[in-house]
């Protein structure tokens, strides 16, 4: 069985975005890496769906990484840049973290 959690229902701006990447913070949150212009679609525990930040973030969340600490990071495969958010929580706990 499958169960759909967002489609482009949920979010109509994103309908056409391509997904690249996905993580989980450590309360749950669920983050999405596109190639939209607000590259990165959060979706909270409790099921709000929203950008993570607006025009901040440069397009194309790549790939979506937790490091040490609060700190997520985004590889951009168009430009080769990653950047470290801080995002005042830590990541889920895996193997290997």
């Amino acid at each position: 069985n499958s169960e759909l959690i967002i489609g482009s229902d949920h979010v109509p701006s994103y309908a056409g975005a391509v997904v690249s990447g996905l993580t989980f913070s450590d309360d749950g949150d669920m983050l999405i890496g596109t190639d939209h212009e607000d590259p990165i679609l959060l979706k909270k525990s409790n099921g709000d769906i929203q950008p993570l930040y607006y025009d901040i973030l440069e397009p194309v969340a790549s790939q979506l990484v937790w490091g040490s600490g609060n700190y997520l990071y985004m590889f951009n495969y168009e430009t080769g840049k990653v950047a470290r958010i801080d995002m005042g929580k830590q990541g889920a706990p895996y193997f290997g973290r």
